[in-house]
């Protein structure tokens, strides 16, 4: 199954903390569904919502978002469950509650229990949270677009390159004044066929859509700016190539363990 043609503090120097945002790696999982006979979106954000009772009650970390094609070309799938967890141990230790207790949790409540959709693949993945410039948490929109890329690395370039990379460019982007958008690069980590076409997936996300469309509309100011820094030459020297784009909503749901 090929992925949706689907943190680490550092310093560098004469960088300061407050010009780039915090580097980190977090484990991601992402599940592709259909929806059962019946069933819709707000089925789907219902039964991730009753999950989260659970979480909750058992104390574990993790949080889950809903993706549903926008721009993204024929699927095999109606939408994507994405979650993320802090760290490899909450992901088996959530993995092995939802196995062995929450059946029989779910068993004792008064609910639905019914499913919403029938989840036929999924895969995880490290998520390496490379950028972001974010804004006022009362601005962002509560369904978001995500932009999603698959790429490959260039001869001798490493992710640590990348990150590297990605401090200098975040600073260009806030000298340029742009913000209200991240990127994150997410590597296979499990469930994937050893024939996988590429290195990573780029994840561009933004926080509403008045930003997004207002990097449509500063393009070709921002592109004079930023081949002045010549940070294009260094992307090409590190990155070979990225399918092109495909656009997904992506609704946050809730975190738990915080």
């Amino acid at each position: 199954m090929r992925f949706l043609s689907i943190f680490l503090i550092f310093s560098l120097t004469g960088i300061s903390v407050a010009e780039t945002s915090e580097q980190y790696v977090v484990r991601s999982e992402f599940m592709f569904c259909k929806y059962n006979e019946g069933k819709g979106y707000n089925d789907v954000v219902e039964q991730s919502k009753q999950y989260q009772k659970f979480l909750e009650e058992k104390g574990l970390k993790y949080t889950r978002y809903v993706m549903t094609p926008i721009w993204a070309g024929e699927q095999e799938y109606d939408y994507v469950l994405s979650g993320n967890w802090p760290d490899g141990q909450e992901q088996y230790r959530e993995w092995g509650a939802y196995l062995n207790e929450y059946p029989q949790w779910l068993a004792e409540q008064d609910i639905d229990v019914s499913q919403a959709g029938t989840c036929s693949a999924s895969v995880s993945m490290r998520n390496h949270a490379v950028m972001r410039i974010r804004i006022n948490q009362d601005d962002y929109d509560r369904i978001n677009f995500v932009d999603l890329r698959n790429c490959n690395f260039a001869e001798n370039a490493s992710m640590s390159d990348l990150k590297t990379f990605y401090v200098e460019y975040e600073r260009a982007n806030r000298d340029f004044g742009r913000e209200g958008f991240g990127i994150n690069l997410f590597t296979p980590y499990r469930g994937f066929d050893k024939d996988i076409n590429f290195d990573f997936v780029n994840m561009t996300y933004w926080y509403n859509a008045e930003k997004r469309s207002e990097m449509i509309s500063s393009y070709r100011e921002w592109s004079d700016f930023i081949t002045k820094t010549k940070l294009p030459e260094k992307r090409q020297s590190l990155i070979e190539g990225c399918s092109p784009p495909k656009t997904w909503a992506s609704e946050w749901i809730f975190s738990t363990g915080r």
